[in-house]
């Protein structure tokens, strides 16, 4: 058991599409959780640009421009963007059984400006120590972290120095449909470079638990396999719909993969651009890992099991020290929600804002003592 600074949860099979290759053990198979990893060493850069809050959205695309309401065939759709869709390769540290052990993995990306800005997933490029992006014509470049939406949603934005790049379309809404044709173009097994799969888009706003995160994400059909992770998802004019994110994976399971709005992530993105982080995001200000025991009741009424969320540590002047929770505290219900685990505690924390005030109920010393918190800004 890990125990998180308030992020872990386990919900439906959910593997996110990350080609990892461990350097001291070989490829990873079975039910893993590709880019599963942390490393606390590693330094990432934020850049502060001015003047650039709505950057994402008021993008000018290089690539011709696509007419509104004219659909295109797939192979026109992978004609026009093939330029700006990259592979990204990384190499960094991770810890197995103790010991740390590097690590190589891929992942997929695309350009969003003309002067290197990448948009992908957080887990293709958390851990890094080097990040390579590799375009369809052979060229590489060398990138940065600018910054990562790793709480709400596994949005990360890489940039590379480069000008007079191709970049994609981005949908301005969620303007699709179930039913509606996609296009992924992305790397999947790291190997099968730049390789189109085309699908339907299968469901919409569906929850579910990813790399032990909570996300509201919408389902395709096209195969995506390990590697496509921050990769594009294209409607038929062309546009970026949402990004690759991960699959179901389970015996005889196909074609369930789902992917993160781009109006979603292009939030996200603008935020990290103008501030360096993604603002309003809740911060407890604790670290907590899964707890159950069982209690002795009174004479005749047996015994209660009392499951929650344990405190293992409380930031100084955190919004937690000032709501009075203590180390050991076992956190049971969230306003009116019941808390069993961390996972719990994760999904339900995600319906609060910075500045929100919630009741906390706590198991402490045999007895449940109820806690006001106001939510700190998570700033990273």
């Amino acid at each position: 058991m890990k125990n998180k600074s308030f992020l872990n949860a386990t919900n439906i099979i959910i593997v996110s599409l990350m080609c990892v290759a461990c350097l001291l053990t070989g490829t990873l198979t079975g039910m893993v959780a590709f880019g599963d990893r942390e490393d606390s060493s590693t330094s990432i850069q934020t850049e502060s640009t001015t003047g650039r809050a709505d950057f994402v959205s008021s993008l000018t695309p290089s690539t011709p421009t696509v007419k509104p309401g004219e659909k295109m065939t797939k192979a026109e759709v992978y004609s026009l963007n093939i330029g700006a869709v990259v592979g990204i390769k990384i190499e960094g540290m991770s810890e197995y059984y103790g010991e740390m052990t590097p690590f190589s993995a891929s992942g997929s990306g695309f350009v969003i400006s003309s002067d290197g800005y990448i948009m992908t997933n957080n887990h293709v490029v958390e851990g890094a120590t080097k990040i390579s992006v590799i375009f369809a014509d052979g060229r590489t470049y060398d990138a940065t972290v600018v910054g990562t939406d790793s709480d709400g949603n596994d949005v990360g934005l890489i940039k590379i120095e480069a000008t007079g790049l191709q970049t994609v379309a981005l949908a301005t809404e969620d303007s699709f449909a179930v039913g509606d044709d996609v296009v992924v173009i992305g790397n999947p097994l790291g190997e099968m470079t730049f390789s189109l799969t085309s699908g339907s888009v299968s469901t919409l706003a569906r929850t579910v638990t990813v790399d032990n995160d909570g996300l509201t994400l919408f389902q395709i059909d096209a195969a995506v396999n390990p590697g496509n992770s921050g990769g594009p998802v294209f409607d038929m004019y062309g546009r970026v719909i949402g990004i690759v994110t991960a699959k179901y994976s389970d015996t005889d399971v196909e074609g369930i993969g789902f992917a993160i709005p781009i109006s979603v992530a292009s939030a996200s993105v603008n935020d990290i651009i103008e501030y360096g982080y993604v603002r309003g995001r809740p911060y407890f200000g604790i670290s907590v890992t899964d707890y159950s025991t069982t209690q002795n009741g009174k004479p005749g009424f047996g015994t209660t099991v009392i499951k929650g969320a344990k405190v293992l540590s409380v930031d100084a002047e955190s919004c937690a020290d000032k709501a009075g929770l203590l180390v050991d505290d076992i956190i049971t219900a969230l306003d009116d929600v019941e808390i069993t685990s961390v996972a719990d505690l994760l999904a339900a924390k995600k319906s609060y804002s910075a500045g929100d005030t919630a009741s906390i109920i706590v198991f402490r010393n045999g007895e449940f003592i109820t806690l006001s918190i106001t939510f700190d800004e998570a700033k990273s």
